[in-house]
């Protein structure tokens, strides 16, 4: 991924860099894999996601730029996803994060959110969390906005090793809509 902040030529195993498609059009299609746990998947070869954070830690399996495409042209736009939204809850930013080991589970937060009232942008919400399960919240998806508000967004820590390791990620989308997300309030 251009300008990606875990974007190398090759990983930590001295595997080449390269593209996939974890999900095309909406089907399962490959996983992050390194030499040691392609074969277990079948694949003659890693995609090349092996990480370590320094030259004494171990490489581990890593997400390094992983993004949502952008919708088709003629995609609706963020205003007019929130134009069609009867209720809702604009969420920006990242905000807390939680994840359980397995990725599956999982509870963010946002950093700025409002509330959605009848297609129009209403007062600002605290505290507010959404949490699911990775496969319900990702066929919940039922808008996502073209290119031209797609954006790339990295952070410096991916949550994995025992100890914990720093690593590089970028994750990128344009501004989308999910249905039916359990929503919380974050404690203080």
């Amino acid at each position: 991924m251009p300008s990606g902040r875990a974007s190398v030529a090759f990983d930590d195993d001295g595997v080449p860099a390269s593209r996939w498609f974890i999900i095309k059009n909406g089907i399962l299609n490959g996983y992050s894999t390194t030499r040691d746990t392609a074969s277990f998947l079948g694949d003659e070869d890693s995609k090349g996601c092996s990480y370590a954070d320094s030259w004494n830690s171990m490489p581990i399996l890593r997400m390094p730029n992983v993004s949502i495409e952008p919708g088709q042209n003629g995609s609706p736009l963020l205003k007019d996803i929130i134009a069609s939204t009867d209720q809702g809850i604009l969420i920006d930013g990242r905000g807390s994060f939680s994840i359980d080991h397995q990725r599956i589970n999982f509870q963010f937060g946002g950093d700025y959110c409002r509330k959605i009232t009848n297609g129009r942008l209403d007062h600002a919400l605290r505290r507010v969390t959404y949490q699911s399960h990775n496969p319900y919240f990702w066929s919940s998806v039922d808008a996502i906005a073209p290119q031209a508000e797609w954006q790339q967004h990295g952070i410096t820590n991916c949550g994995k090793g025992q100890p914990m390791q720093v690593g590089q990620l970028t994750h990128g989308s344009a501004p989308l809509r999910v249905k039916k997300v359990k929503i919380g309030r974050a404690r203080t």
